[in-house]
Order: structure tokens, then C-alpha cells, then sequence
């Protein structure tokens, strides 16, 4: 063969091999992405039942207070009640 006919061919491979090697790249760098994206996402949910559970907490202690105090009013109107 003449070497005119080898040039069009290593003209291709180099191309395919650069677009090999880019794409290639190119997977890395979305993976790594993906990755990270996954990894805040699960600190975001994190974060978030963290709130959710103090929330609860909060919410569950106010109630409680909220009894005490109106235990606390009943029984000074109990004792109101017995002095009249």
C-alpha cells in the first residue's frame, strides 16, 4: 500500500483514540459529580431528620409544659375554691 492510504487511517485512530480518551474523561468527571451530589443530598436528609427529631422534641415538651402550668392554675383554683 502507499502511504497516502495509511494517513486518512491514522488520521481516524487518532481521532477515535482522543474521543476514546475524552469520553473516558468525560465518565470520570460525571461519576465523581454524581457522587458528590449523592453524598450531599444524603447530608441535606440527614440534616433535615435532625431537625425534625428536635422539632419533636420541642414539640413534645410543650405540651408537657403547658399541662404542668394548667395543673399548677387547677389546683390554686381547687384551693380558691375550698378557702370560699
Amino acid at each position: 500500500m502507499h502511504a497516502t492510504h495509511y494517513i486518512p487511517r491514522l488520521f481516524c485512530k487518532r481521532i477515535w483514540n482522543q474521543s476514546g480518551l475524552a469520553f473516558f474523561a468525560g465518565s470520570i468527571v460525571l461519576a465523581i459529580v454524581t457522587e458528590a451530589e449523592e453524598s450531599h443530598t444524603e447530608i441535606q436528609r440527614e440534616k433535615m431528620a435532625a431537625e425534625e427529631d428536635l422539632q419533636a422534641q420541642q414539640n413534645a415538651g410543650l405540651p408537657r409544659a403547658q399541662c404542668t402550668g394548667l395543673e399548677t392554675e387547677l389546683k390554686k383554683a381547687q384551693e380558691r375554691a375550698h378557702l370560699v
